[in-house]
């Protein structure tokens, strides 16, 4: 019994509590070994890097991969960038390091014509939500 829940932690989050509160890693790696979780990916820095440049972009989504690895021994299938901001080129480079989802804010031209759960698919397959 417990709570399902997703989280979307950037790597500075985890250096901060690494260096000033090892528990905090502690109580998460608990909580995702339950099964309850979800964790996604996102860029390390939670930064625009993804709107000026894609090799920054991508190197920092490979960095946050390594923390997730190096921590809780996961690879996500989600990936949120920040302020949930999309695009094709976006959506591509996320689809080329194996992502299945990415969550995306919707315009309201674009939501209004669909139920609230609808999903949406762009890019190889790539699950937009």
């Amino acid at each position: 019994m417990g709570i399902n829940a997703t989280f979307s932690l950037s790597g500075t989050f985890f250096e901060q509590a690494l260096e000033y509160e090892q528990s905090v890693i502690d109580v998460f790696r608990e909580y995702f070994d339950s099964g309850l979780e979800e964790l996604m990916s996102e860029a390390y820095y939670h930064s625009l890097a993804s709107l000026w440049d894609g090799d920054e972009f991508l190197e920092q989504v490979m960095e946050q991969e390594a923390i997730l690895w190096k921590l809780f021994k996961v690879k996500p299938k989600t990936f949120w960038n920040t302020e949930l901001i999309y695009s094709k080129t976006i959506a591509e480079y996320v689809s080329s390091l194996g992502y299945r989802n990415i969550l995306a804010e919707g315009t309201a031209q674009i939501v209004s014509i669909h139920f609230p759960n609808y999903l949406y698919r762009q890019h190889q397959g790539l699950t937009c939500f």
